[in-house]
């Protein structure tokens, strides 16, 4: 069984997502050379970064924080998340650069701020 790390599922979520870095790192709010060390593996994401994340990704955060912790998952993980990212890049796909940066932004809102934002588009 291949093991899978934290920064190899940030690579292919974001690749999935057919995303920069720099556009992701933009939206989780860290700067893009951050994001680059946490898919290259120097650092790992603190909590919050975590939290965000999966949000965005809708994922898990116990998936994430499995990674974190021991740096692997196991084959049923390492499935569901391929499963959910391939729900997720298959609504992504055809959006545009603006379009996909709405819809990440959106996903990382509290509840409130997202109401009002979603009121006053259909105003």
């Amino acid at each position: 069984m291949e093991e899978t790390n934290i920064s190899q599922i940030l690579k292919a979520c974001r690749q999935k997502a057919g995303l920069t870095q720099a556009q992701f790192a933009e939206t989780i709010g860290v700067k893009r050379s951050a994001y680059a060390y946490y898919e290259s593996g120097r650092t790992k994401p603190k909590f919050e970064t975590l939290k965000t994340i999966a949000k965005v990704y809708n994922l898990d955060l116990n998936t994430l924080l499995a990674t974190d912790k021991n740096d692997s998952l196991n084959q049923t993980n390492d499935n569901k998340i391929n499963f959910d990212l391939k729900d997720f890049n298959d609504n992504f796909y055809d959006l545009s650069d603006n379009e996909k940066a709405i819809i990440m932004k959106l996903r990382i809102m509290n509840r409130e701020k997202k109401a009002k934002i979603i009121d006053q588009i259909f105003e």
